[in-house]
């Protein structure tokens, strides 16, 4: 078993739409969302390679104050 650790993980969102107009609400077709991160990215790989493995993150809640 192989452990991963992403210090620093990321959720990128990826959509489809047809337009990008500046001042106007933009519609989109579709959406994917994906765990992202050094740690994380190599689990994908050792998994697509049928390698025992486990992705570990850390992540932290931030409270913001005005």
């Amino acid at each position: 078993m192989i452990y991963t650790l992403t210090l620093n993980p990321a959720i990128d969102l990826f959509i489809d739409t047809p337009r990008m107009d500046e001042g106007v609400v933009n519609r989109t077709n579709s959406y994917d969302v994906q765990a992202n991160g050094k740690g994380v990215n190599v689990s994908f790989i050792l998994q697509r390679l049928h390698v025992p493995n486990q992705a570990w993150a850390l992540v932290a809640a931030s409270r913001w104050t005005t």
